[in-house]
């Protein structure tokens, strides 16, 4: 239902829930992060949501959220497969460490503009005073690490939800 006149699948949205709290509308992360789409309480605020919000609001709040975050990247990435990505790794880290990525990514001689091998590269490395400390690194430390997964776990979930079942598939 929150997917419909959204940028984004319903598969994308349930991937995300899964990675982000396994469907659990209760958890809290160690960083305060909350509820089924395990958002910061800022961002939660700021889209008209708290804890005592029923899943559906904060299903809907995501949902706006990654509407923001798709035109904030779509200039900046034209190819929507690419740009999905980056959205992904926005809703995770922030758009701030995504844009450092970007950063550095193009100082290393790499595709600013491409997720895979390039930019998810960068972002790794963010983890490293060597480069979170460059000065036109503005956000600092990011633990890289988690971003990349979380981008392809993502859309490896994402993936398995669009798979149908195929005669080999029964039991």
């Amino acid at each position: 239902a929150h997917a419909q006149g959204c940028l984004f699948d319903w598969r994308q949205l349930a991937a995300m829930a899964w990675k982000e709290s396994r469907f659990d509308s209760t958890v809290t992360s160690r960083m305060g992060a909350s509820g089924i789409m395990q958002m910061m309480p800022r961002t939660a605020a700021r889209f008209g949501i708290d804890t005592a919000s029923v899943m559906g609001d904060h299903i809907g709040a995501a949902s706006r959220y990654l509407a923001r975050l798709a035109t904030l990247w779509l200039r900046a990435i034209p190819d929507r497969h690419q740009r999905l990505r980056f959205v992904l790794a926005s809703y995770n880290a922030g758009p701030g460490h995504i844009i450092d990525a970007q950063r550095l990514a193009a100082r290393l001689g790499l595709d600013d503009r491409r997720w895979e091998g390039n930019v998810e590269r960068a972002i790794l490395l963010l983890a490293k005073p060597r480069y979170f400390l460059l000065p036109e690194m503005k956000n600092g430390y990011c633990k890289g690490s988690q971003v990349f997964h979380y981008v392809r776990g993502v859309l490896a979930v994402q993936e398995q939800l669009g798979r149908r079942p195929g005669k080999g598939d029964r039991k």
